[in-house]
């Protein structure tokens, strides 16, 4: 199998922005088993201290960047200096100055070039952010279908992404591959595993473990699963939500205020987690919630079911069908009645159903999301896209 180099080009690895800084990690692993070499161009600067994280792949830094555009015009200089040791390179997201700065680039150069969107064409921003979405149909129909229009291919981890994203944005005509996506489950010592989760909970560690794990953001439906859970095990002292993620943000701050307003105590805030913390909790919790308003993959989803761990989650998650064949959790609409029913039936079920579902989760896992069949995808569009 004939090596292939690879930069993907993102504009920051800062983790707080969760999903696409986790895929490049988690691509870092996949592409390595089929003789794929993965680089990465960031517009951080060099000295952000998250570029010391050792999973991430070689990057090369050329910011600061400036506003949430990340404008930095030192781009094109690097690309026209470096790009020719890639055979491909691979915009991460959209809306944003790399893309333009790639897209042109390539134009002068004929460079080649796919794009992975990461669920940022997704209707949810129209509906809930609406000035920003004309902002974003103004900077559509200047640059961002031209810069969709003229990569080898858009890259969507689902169907039903490729779907949502023809949606808000016209005209939509473009190239595109559906690739497998997942996570690389990390094989800590299970001792080490309990150690720290037992560290970290406490007093609670003997309790039911219900999980939130991801950004703790408006578009995660957070508001949603704390109503739930007050409804559902309010009065249960075996039951504990715990909220995993930067708990110091305004949205935090609110759903805090709402704990206080509902009296609900058994629910714990770890604020940041380090990466075996994470894992951790995925692996030792009973169940992990995400009745999300809008979800494209769901790293955290698929983490979940790497370590046997069913997952509640709403209809707005692309991969729900998926969790649904296998059996592997339980789908509703992202409301407080569907996530209520959820819980309540999670909890009711029998030690030999709960059995089954971890099962499940395990299996869905293996079949759709470990990192040989995202490398496999990978390596199978880069090599049909090759000129030989």
């Amino acid at each position: 199998m004939k090596k292939i180099n690879i930069l993907h080009i993102a504009s920051t690895l800062n983790p707080k922005y969760g999903g696409p800084v986790e895929g490049l990690k988690i691509l870092n692993v996949a592409y390595k088993k089929f003789n794929i070499s993965l680089n990465v161009l960031t517009l951080d600067s060099k000295k952000s201290i998250w570029l010391k994280d050792k999973l991430l792949p070689k990057t090369f830094a050329i910011g600061p960047s400036y506003f949430n555009y990340k404008l930095n015009f030192k781009i094109w200089r690097w690309l026209k200096k470096n790009v020719y040791r890639y055979d491909f390179v691979v915009v991460d997201g959209v809306w944003q100055f790399h893309g333009l700065i790639m897209w042109l680039y390539a134009i002068k150069f004929n460079q080649p070039y796919f794009v992975l969107t990461h669920g940022m064409l997704d209707p949810w921003f129209k509906k809930n952010y609406f000035f920003k979405h004309f902002k974003k149909l103004i900077y559509w129909k200047l640059f961002e279908n031209k810069i969709l229009k003229n990569a080898l291919a858009v890259l969507f981890t689902s169907k039903k992404e490729k779907e949502l994203a023809s949606v808000p944005y016209r005209p939509f005509s473009i190239n595109s591959e559906i690739i497998n996506h997942g996570v690389a489950k990390k094989n800590y010592k299970q001792r080490i595993l309990k150690r720290t989760f037992n560290n970290l909970l406490k007093n609670n560690r003997e309790k039911k473990i219900v999980l939130f794990l991801s950004r703790i953001h408006v578009k995660k439906g957070c508001d949603v699963l704390i109503k739930s859970f007050a409804k559902s095990f309010k009065d249960n002292k075996d039951v504990i939500l715990v909220m995993a993620g930067d708990d110091k943000n305004k949205h935090a701050i609110e759903l805090k205020k709402l704990v206080s307003n509902l009296k609900l105590k058994n629910i714990m805030w770890t604020g940041f987690i380090n990466d075996i913390q994470k894992w951790s909790l995925l692996e030792h919790s009973d169940v992990c919630c995400f009745p999300s308003n809008s979800e494209n993959f769901g790293t955290s989803i698929v983490e979940s079911l790497s370590c046997g761990t069913p997952v509640i989650i709403s209809n707005k998650v692309n991969i729900y069908e998926i969790i649904y064949k296998y059996k592997a959790g339980l789908i509703g609409n992202n409301n407080v009645k569907d996530t209520t029913k959820n819980l309540l039936k999670w909890y009711k079920l029998s030690a030999n159903k709960k059995k089954k579902l971890k099962q499940n989760a395990m299996k869905c896992f293996e079949r759709n999301f470990n990192v040989n069949i995202i490398g496999k995808t990978f390596r199978k569009t880069f090599d049909k896209y090759k000129v030989h």
